[in-house]
């Protein structure tokens, strides 16, 4: 299962490369269902999936609501900060997108 996830988000990724984002979402979301959506089984790859995934629905413009999920369960992790940066930039590039800036100052 989790050669399958890492092989997931590696086509994720060639998927995002391609500005393919509504696949690169399947491959990511197809990835952390192998890993049982468990941070415990593989926590450095089920990271990059939900950091890519988030990133992935942001540009897409595709279900802004399970990437703020995605966003929230990375930033809920006892991880270090640096390894939640990505998450953190797709929360204030969303956030400036839709206007608030007041979240986006809170954010950074």
């Amino acid at each position: 299962r989790k050669a399958l996830a890492k092989m997931n988000l590696r086509a994720g990724r060639k998927a995002s490369s391609n500005a393919s984002f509504v696949t690169a979402v399947v491959y990511f979301k197809s990835g952390r269902e192998l890993l049982g959506r468990s941070w415990e089984v593989d926590p450095d790859t089920m990271l990059q999936l939900c950091s890519e995934e988030a990133n992935a629905r942001f540009i897409a413009n595709d279900d802004l609501e399970t990437m703020n999920a995605l966003i929230n369960e990375v930033m809920d992790q006892p991880i270090p900060l640096r390894d939640k940066f990505k998450v953190y930039e797709v929360k204030v590039k969303s956030a400036l997108g839709a206007g608030n800036l007041h979240e986006c100052l809170d954010t950074a």
